[in-house]
């Protein structure tokens, strides 16, 4: 009788969930940590809508009673990176069109140059279906959630929306996701090529760069919090299926690019 048994049949049943979560792939282990993220935030956000509205009115209050509504948002550097950061994702836009049209760096080109090339399909990618179609062509047109200055509790002349109620209060750039937070989250892709150290930085200063952003949006009244959240996830997303787009393509290429999956 064959009395051979597998790792998972020798170990005690409970540990036999943490053995399979270990033998998941790493890129299926991150989906699934997005796939839960994503649901809690929505089931926080649209069962307790006053979280959204709690937080919207001590910023609105934050300045005291003899400002006006939102006065924070008015800060020179608050307003300095609303205006700012569209240009700096245009911006980036361009360089990265720019990188994929150079030709192959040589031997002798710049270390640095050839890494950003190799980074710019990632970016361009998270860029293009991230930023401009998931969030700005796609919900902020479409969801048509009203702005928290706009609102009537804070203020405003419109109804309150959570982001489980699609309307038509808001007919274009509404307030459901943060276009510039999205901005912001954007940089996490920058990581995408890098080996797993250095890409847990990229990762982390996107998450600081888009919520920082995301905050002087708050802080302008431009945005709920909701906006912000499903604005960072949307790009993590969008970055988790570029990567898996680009491993695909490069092991078709050949086993000189699979240190990329690194």
């Amino acid at each position: 009788m064959n009395r051979s048994t597998t790792p998972a049949q020798s170990l005690p049943p409970r540990a036999a969930p943490a053995l399979a979560w270990t033998h998941l792939r790493l890129r299926h282990r991150r989906m699934l940590v997005w796939l839960m993220a994503t649901a809690s935030a929505w089931m926080l956000f649209a069962n307790w809508p006053g979280i959204d509205l709690s937080i919207s009115t001590e910023l609105m209050n934050a300045g005291g009673p003899d400002q006006p509504r939102f006065a924070f948002g008015q800060w020179t550097a608050v307003r300095v990176v609303y205006e700012v950061v569209p240009w700096l994702g245009r911006g980036a836009l361009l360089a990265c069109l720019v990188l994929l049209m150079l030709p192959r760096p040589g031997r002798h080109s710049s270390a640095a140059l050839g890494r950003w090339r190799q980074r710019a399909p990632a970016m361009l990618l998270v860029l293009v279906v991230g930023l401009w179609l998931v969030v700005n062509a796609g919900f902020k047109e479409h969801w048509g959630r009203p702005r928290p200055q706009h609102v009537e509790v804070l203020g405003g002349h419109q109804p309150f929306r959570s982001i489980a109620e699609p309307s038509s209060l808001c007919g274009r750039n509404c307030s459901f996701p943060s276009g510039h937070a999205a901005t912001g989250f954007v940089v996490m892709a920058a990581g995408l090529r890098a080996g797993a150290s250095r890409r847990r930085r990229w990762a982390w200063a996107g998450l600081i760069l888009g919520t920082l952003v995301g905050l002087g949006r708050m802080l302008q009244g431009g945005h709920f919090a909701s906006d912000v959240v499903f604005a960072g996830l949307m790009i993590w997303g969008v970055t988790l299926a570029a990567q898996q787009m680009l491993l695909r393509w490069r092991a078709a290429r050949g086993p000189q690019n699979s240190s990329w999956r690194r």
